[in-house]
């Protein structure tokens, strides 16, 4: 299991710090902040859900990322209300990922660069960019901690639901 140890609060203020109410909606594909698990079954966006009282993590349909395979994609509701998005894709995909993230959304609002430790050794240079949208931060991570190695990560947890925090709009 990797282990961070270039995680800085003074950046990480500084990112969340970009993000409010001046910031476009978020959006990704036909997924916002009030897509519902109902509405996500009807029109085919999600299977295999594991929800219990409309909470849970489903797996999302859709094609690659703008031609880069994924290795999984997720979307968690809270209540029967979109909480999470997370998807993760090979290392190898993570800079075609990101130009399209950029394409779709502007450059980022803010970026963490440090070094990863894992059990393959230390990975130097990891960034973790953020992307600012009003409901929170679309984050995108090239060796996120606690994923297999050799996966990518770009997540949105939507902040009116009681997760931690991320944000961006577009259509990838």
């Amino acid at each position: 299991m990797s282990m961070l140890k270039w995680f800085n609060p003074a950046i990480a203020m500084l990112a969340i710090s970009g993000c409010g109410a001046d910031e476009p909606p978020f959006t990704f594909r036909t997924i916002d902040v009030t897509t519902t698990l109902l509405s996500a079954k009807k029109v085919g966006l999600v299977s295999d859900c594991n929800t219990k009282a409309g909470s849970g993590t489903c797996s999302l349909i859709g094609e690659p990322i703008s031609g880069a395979a994924t290795a999984e994609q997720t979307l968690d509701f809270t209540d029967g209300r979109f909480s999470r998005l997370a998807i993760q894709f090979p290392i190898e995909n993570a800079g075609a990922v990101r130009d399209n993230l950029v394409a779709a959304y502007g450059e980022p609002c803010g970026r963490e660069i440090g070094d990863v430790e894992s059990t393959a050794g230390p990975i130097a240079d990891n960034k973790r960019e953020f992307w600012c949208f009003k409901e929170g931060r679309l984050v995108f991570e090239r060796y996120p901690y606690g994923i297999s190695v050799g996966k990518s990560l770009i997540e949105f947890p939507y902040q009116g639901r009681n997760v931690a925090t991320a944000q961006g709009p577009g259509d990838l």
